[in-house]
C-alpha cells in the first residue's frame, strides 16, 4: 500500500525553528516533523522565525526573519556587510565554536568517506555513551577509535588570507565599485576592507577604483558583455614580502597601463615590483587579458 508523503511545508510558509546543526558551508539546520530546512546565518542553539524560500522532496531552504532566542555561540560580527556578503559564512559565530565545527567536519569526512574511526574528544564522549553506536557492525564506528588532536588556533583570526579576488562593477550612482558577490548571485556587495584578506588589499583595490575613475576605464558588464575591468586579483608572499596585483580584463590591452602601474607602485604600501625590461615587463606581470 502506497502512503502519500505528508506535505510538511510550502514556499512562503513561516515557522519557528530550533537550529540543531550546521551544514557543510556553515548554514543552520533545523527540522519540522523530520523535514530538513537549511537557514543561512543561523547557528546551533538559535531559536528563529523563518520563511520558506524553496522546497525539495526531503529538504528545503528558508530565510531567517527573526532571532527569537540567540545561541550561546552567537557574537556580533566585526564586518558591517557580513550577512549580505557571500565571502564568509561564520562571522556571527564565536571563534571557539568555529574551531569545534571545523574539527568535527574533518573527523566526519575521515569516518564517513575514508572509513577511519577518527573522533574529536567531544564526539568520542558521545560515542562511548551511545548504545546504538556500541552495537554497530561493519562500520568505521565499530573499529578501535582514534582520538584526533585538537585544531591549532590563530592568536588573531583576521587578515590571514594571502589571495583575494574582487569582482568589479558599478553602484546605483554609476561609480565603479569592487567587493564580493552576495551568496548565490553575481550582485556585488561593495567592500574594500575585508577582515579575512590581507590588509594591503584595501589600498590596492581603492587605488584601482581611483585609476578607473580618473582615466574613465570602464568596469565589465556581464549582461551586455562589454566594459573592461572584470576582477582585481592579489597575492601576498608572506615569506618574501612581495605583492602581486593582476587585473582580469575584457580587452587585449589595458588603457593607460603605464599610468596604472605608476599608481599601484605609489599607492602607499611597500610593493616590490621586479622586472627585467622596465615598465613593459611589469605590464606583462600586472595585467592579464581575458
Amino acid at each position: 500500500m502506497n502512503k502519500e508523503k505528508k506535505i510538511v511545508c510550502n514556499k512562503n510558509d513561516e515557522f519557528e525553528l530550533e537550529i540543531t546543526d550546521l551544514g557543510s558551508t556553515g548554514e543552520g539546520i533545523g527540522k519540522i516533523d523530520g523535514y530538513t530546512l537549511f537557514v543561512k546565518d543561523a547557528l546551533i542553539g538559535d531559536k528563529v522565525r523563518v520563511k520558506v524560500m524553496k522546497t525539495k522532496k526531503n529538504y528545503g531552504y528558508a530565510r531567517m526573519l527573526e532571532i527569537i532566542e540567540p545561541s550561546e555561540y552567537r557574537v556580533e560580527s566585526e564586518c558591517p556587510v557580513a550577512r549580505q556578503c557571500g565571502g564568509c559564512q561564520l562571522q556571527h559565530c564565536s571563534y571557539e565554536k568555529q574551531l569545534s565545527w571545523k574539527e568535527e567536519k574533518v573527523a566526519n569526512c575521515l569516518r564517513r568517506i575514508g572509513g577511519v574511526p577518527v573522533y574529536t574528544e567531544e564526539k568520542y564522549r558521545k560515542y562511548k555513551n551511545a548504545e546504538e553506536q556500541q552495537n554497530a557492525e561493519n562500520t568505521a564506528e565499530s573499529k578501535t577509535p582514534i582520538i584526533m588532536e585538537p585544531i591549532l588556533r590563530m592568536d588573531k583570526p583576521v587578515h590571514y588570507r594571502n589571495k583575494a579576488q574582487f569582482p568589479v562593477g558599478y553602484d546605483k550612482d554609476g561609480n565603479p565599485v569592487a567587493g564580493f558577490y552576495a551568496g548565490r548571485t553575481h550582485s556585488i556587495i561593495p567592500q574594500t576592507d575585508c577582515l579575512i584578506q590581507h590588509e594591503c588589499n584595501k589600498q590596492i583595490v581603492e587605488t584601482v577604483l581611483e585609476f578607473m575613475k580618473k582615466y574613465n576605464v570602464t568596469a565589465y558588464d556581464e549582461k551586455k558583455n562589454r566594459g573592461i575591468v572584470r576582477h582585481i586579483l592579489t597575492r601576498v608572499g608572506k615569506a618574501t614580502g612581495e605583492v602581486m596585483v593582476c587585473l582580469v580584463i575584457n580587452a587585449k590591452k589595458l588603457p593607460y597601463s603605464e599610468e596604472f602601474v605608476e599608481m599601484i607602485k605609489n599607492c602607499g604600501i611597500n610593493l616590490e615590483i621586479k622586472s627585467i625590461n622596465g615598465i613593459l615587463e611589469i605590464k606583462n606581470i600586472a595585467v592579464d587579458s581575458k
